[in-house]
């Protein structure tokens, strides 16, 4: 799902009926700026008349747009990949709630056709969309196609082969990723327990356009041609394919027994100043999967990082049993880029804990609604649209829920953060601000109380 500012739509995309005659490619647009609300809703067929039976598998949908078109690529399958394809419609004409589209079909491996993804726009002018993929690890090299053209007729142009500077890479893949068998469920107990799924290292997560570049992440296995750790790999390029810069969160000293960090599912976003915020998955033998990210500010070296920032720790290990249902490492997530992104020093905001005052005590009642002041605490000014933040729950009499929204809208049908009583939990969040740049909490228990505190690390405007 994508947010598209300059048409204030959300975008959709799916696949469906895999290993079937009939899977096919699932794509929506909203009415409104409202994501809950209706969408224009379609459904496409992901074969094409000259396909043998047996390639019958649309598998893992990547998202993009522009201001003339929504792509939606996949890789498409038999037993083993048949070949890359793209969905390319005309955005304009999708809005009015028609589907017209050009399909793509027949991108090769060679041809870097697997994972083609293509980038989310953030321009209102950009007429070409980008689609980058990943060629080979060991060469580190990789492909930009093009698609140009009118929203009715649109050109599909793959790129050349092109070489990232600063050498190869190993590909990671399967059950590699280490935890710590201190945990408390199932398997998690013993020292058999399996390590987790890393993917590969194509181009799986966003592509996004922002002022005249590309950029996009991958998790790669270092050192080239031995794998001992995995890391986080960002990579900006011009218009031509060429890489601008590029950089690596990494702990080069990590191997799967040592306590050493490994990082995996990254993820990026960008805003209008440039400034990069690196999201990704962290692994260690010593510690639990744990979300975290890494910023870069526009005025930083080019190639660089700032110091990995965990958000969230794990919380107890990650058990699988290898029979159905199965699970996977939900990859990190990227605050959405409806605007410029500004990052602060993590920041209490409101702890009901202290004495009773508008970001204090006393603590919140079941079945209350309170509001909190935002704006003018801790660095975010008076045009701050939403913040990001840590909320927590400390040693709630009674188990319940809090709803956190904008002051002066109604409360949301989804939690923020559910709890049992008398546990510290925590969670993140983006939260719009409404009236007088204030928040809500909404405090669902049967009866009792709980303390609350918030912590911004961000805001967007």
């Amino acid at each position: 799902m994508q947010y598209d500012p300059y048409n204030d739509r959300w975008l959709v995309a799916a696949v469906s009926d895999a290993a079937s005659a009939t899977t096919a490619i699932l794509v929506g647009v909203s009415l409104t700026s409202d994501p809950g609300g209706s969408y224009f809703l379609f459904k496409v067929a992901a074969r094409i008349g000259s396909d043998p039976a047996a390639v019958n598998f649309a598998d893992f949908p990547m998202l993009g747009f522009n201001k003339n078109w929504v792509v939606v690529s996949i890789n498409m399958f038999s037993t083993v990949f048949n070949d890359g394809r793209s969905l390319v419609i005309d955005y304009p004409t999708l809005r009015t709630g028609t589907l017209s589209a050009t399909y793509f079909t027949g991108v090769s491996a060679a041809n870097a056709g697997f994972c083609m993804h293509p980038a989310t726009t953030y321009s209102s002018t950009e007429s070409t969309e980008y689609l980058v993929a990943h060629l080979s690890s060991a060469s580190a090299t990789y492909r930009m196609h093009t698609i140009t053209g009118t929203p009715a007729a649109p050109v599909f142009t793959l790129g050349a082969t092109m070489t990232r500077p600063g050498g190869g890479w190993t590909a990671p893949g399967s059950n590699i990723l280490p935890q710590s068998t201190s945990g408390s469920t199932g398997t998690c107990a013993t020292a058999t327990l399996s390590k987790m799924e890393s993917a590969d290292g194509q181009v799986r997560a966003n592509v996004v356009f922002r002022n005249s570049t590309i950029w996009y992440p991958q998790t790669i296995g270092l050192p080239a041609g031995s794998l001992t750790h995995t890391a986080a790999q960002w990579t900006q390029l011009d218009t031509t394919g060429t890489v601008v810069q590029g950089g690596r969160v990494e702990d080069p000293t990590a191997t799967a027994t040592n306590g050493g960090k490994w990082y995996a599912y990254a993820s990026i976003a960008v805003n209008s100043a440039d400034d990069v915020l690196l999201g990704f998955t962290q692994f260690s033998s010593a510690q639990f999967a744990s979300a975290g990210y890494a910023y870069k500010d526009h005025t930083d070296g080019a190639g660089t990082m700032r110091d990995p920032f965990i958000f969230k720790a794990g919380e107890d290990c990650y058990s699988k049993d290898f029979s159905t249902p199965t699970n996977t490492p939900t990859p990190s997530s990227t605050p959405p880029q409806t605007g410029s992104y500004f990052t602060v020093s993590p920041c209490r905001v409101a702890d009901t804990r202290n004495a009773p005052g508008p970001s204090g005590g006393p603590a919140l009642l079941a079945n209350t609604v309170r509001t909190f002041p935002v704006t003018g605490i801790c660095g975010i000014p008076s045009s701050a649209r939403a913040v990001a933040i840590n909320l927590a729950v400390f040693q709630p009499s009674n188990g319940g829920d809090l709803r956190v929204f904008p002051a002066g809208s109604a409360a949301p049908l989804a939690s923020a953060i559910n709890f049992r009583t008398d546990i510290v939990r925590a969670n993140n969040a983006i939260v719009p601000l409404g009236t007088a740049g204030q928040i809500s909490v909404q405090c669902d228990m049967p009866s009792g109380s709980t303390n609350f505190f918030f912590d911004v690390f961000g805001y967007f405007q």
